[in-house]
């Protein structure tokens, strides 16, 4: 019963919806993050605020490329976002042109534990968009077998078989709209919901690079 208590728990706010899908399904959620959210979306949401890493328009050591209000080609740096940084990049940022790392977002779970949101842009009409690409739910640590099979029974009862069921690891390929159990870098335990990985592709990335104004203007002279 205990473990069914700690699983249950833990999927209680898993459902699925209808934000920013990509096709007839709707994309997957934990509570009230979907993937496919956009920013708007995601500055709605109870975010942890944080300091170091957020965002910084005078950096050293920029990440990212974009085209200001203004119509200027800015580099700036950015990793870690909360509602503050993304109120400031809606009021100075037109157009995203490249990211070097996805942008990370965190809020926290009915059990208080924590819910890393990453997001990453394409091409959507024509204009560059960022949206929610993973989103990884702390669950209680797998210790036996038990557990491991009242998760996969619930988690394939909520998601159908977009659920993997094979014990995943991160910054592995992913071809399709994937919900999978894996463990993190620090091995704790999560459920991973994911995008297809081509939206780091090169082509998606030269997509993005090929905005008027996102290249800088070659001079030979």
């Amino acid at each position: 019963m205990l473990v069914r208590l700690i699983v249950a728990i833990a999927v209680t706010a898993i459902s699925l919806c209808a934000r920013g899908e990509t096709s007839d399904k709707p994309l997957p959620c934990v509570g009230q993050v979907c993937l496919g959210m956009t920013l708007d979306d995601v500055a709605k949401l109870d975010l942890t605020p944080v300091t170091a890493g957020r965002l910084s328009f005078n950096s050293e050591f920029p990440n990212a490329v974009g085209i200001d209000s203004t119509g200027t080609r800015i580099k700036f740096m950015v990793s870690v976002i909360d509602r503050q940084a993304i109120s400031q990049l809606q009021k100075k940022l037109r157009t995203i042109c490249s990211l070097n790392i996805a942008w990370l977002a965190y809020t926290k779970a009915s059990d208080g534990r924590r819910i890393q949101i990453a997001l990453y842009p394409r091409l959507v009409d024509g204009k560059s968009q960022i949206a929610v690409v993973e989103i990884r739910r702390t669950i209680p640590k797998i210790t036996t077998a038990a557990q491991k099979k009242e998760y996969d029974e619930q988690l394939r009862e909520k998601y159908g078989d977009l659920y993997d069921s094979h014990m995943g690891g991160p910054g592995l390929p992913v071809k399709k709209v994937q919900v999978q159990i894996q463990r993190d870098f620090n091995y704790e335990n999560v459920i991973t919901l994911s995008m297809p990985s081509d939206v780091y592709s090169t082509a998606n990335k030269e997509q993005l690079m090929g905005q008027a104004g996102c290249t800088e203007k070659l001079k030979v002279d």
